[in-house]
């Protein structure tokens, strides 16, 4: 017997979830960072990241994320150089590294601007220009010490179609020794402005 079309007005009529819904709701991080991070509690640095208000577009969606797999979640930060004095001619990528407290030399990347397409510093838009430089381990600007409890915001904007395309980032971190916390260090993914020539 023939087959009789499919009911493709009926399919087009269920209701779709948007793509940036859908990451926000499922709590989809980056693809890089799958293995890596879990949905954050709304406690310690995260709770600097849950009133939305780093989202530096204005965006109504983010994910909160903590790192896993460690039965103490305590890092070593290193972040990239922001050295602008050499622009137009080098720019240094953002990225943020971290190590474990019981694994000070084994260095994990939890933010590349490389591997966000709307990046001016994404894979697709390569350039010898660019390099990775990064400064040695934070201190906590209050006690000196170099121990910290993290938390990664990834705002999304609603044209948003992979857990890659986002359009900021935002880590807060909270010093295990005296308690200080605050948002250490943000990129702008989905710059409004051209990126710089190459």
């Amino acid at each position: 017997m023939k087959r009789g079309p499919r009911n493709v007005r009926m399919e087009e009529n269920k209701e779709k979830i948007p793509r940036a819904e859908h990451i926000a709701k499922n709590h989809t991080p980056p693809v890089y960072l799958r293995e890596f991070v879990v949905k954050s509690a709304e406690k310690g640095p995260a709770g600097i990241l849950t009133d939305g208000r780093w989202c530096g577009h204005g965006e109504l969606l983010w994910n909160i994320f903590s790192i896993v797999g460690y039965k103490n979640p305590t890092f070593f930060i290193r972040l990239s150089k922001q050295d602008f004095s050499r622009a137009p001619h080098v720019f240094i990528i953002p990225r943020v590294e971290i190590a474990h407290v019981d694994a000070p030399n084994k260095w994990l990347t939890i933010y590349d601007a490389r591997f966000h397409p709307a990046s001016p510093f994404a894979y697709n838009r390569v350039s010898r220009k660019y390099v990775v430089e990064m400064q040695d381990s934070f201190l906590c600007p209050q006690c000196r010490n170099t121990k910290f409890h993290l938390a990664l915001g990834f705002e999304i904007p609603k044209t948003c179609e992979t857990p890659n395309d986002l359009s900021w980032f935002a880590l807060a971190a909270e010093c295990v020794s005296c308690a200080w916390k605050q948002i250490i260090f943000q990129d702008e993914i989905a710059k409004h402005e051209t990126p710089p020539p190459r």
